[in-house]
């Protein structure tokens, strides 16, 4: 087990002996937090094959998430704009694939 005694040091020490320093008052448990594991989104852009309509695609990978493996799907003008959300927070669209869908509805406003 991690213990913090009073001064500040950290040390590892065996479970009894541990116990010991924090019923005596003279050390802390010190629990390590992992960092939350940071799952991309994935990302990208395409045509409608139908009418050539271009759209922004956006998959959260993370299975916790309540819109795990839901695609998210936006259209128009402002779907550059339109922000994602899952794991709790809203994601704009990376500019590499903002800049795809610009290029991809360009095209399709000149048929």
């Amino acid at each position: 087990m991690k213990i913090r005694f009073n001064n500040g040091a950290v040390q590892t020490a065996r479970g009894d002996v541990g116990i010991l320093f924090v019923a005596a008052g003279l050390a802390q448990e010190v629990f390590d937090v992992a960092p939350k594991p940071i799952i991309p989104t994935v990302w990208g852009a395409g045509t409608v094959m139908e009418t050539g309509e271009a759209y922004i695609i956006a998959t959260c990978q993370n299975g916790l998430c309540a819109s795990s493996h839901n695609t998210h799907r936006a259209f128009g003008p402002n779907a550059t704009k339109t922000l994602f959300y899952h794991c709790g927070k809203g994601e704009s669209c990376p500019p590499e694939i903002a800049k795809k869908f610009e290029s991809l509805r360009a095209g399709a406003e000149e048929d």
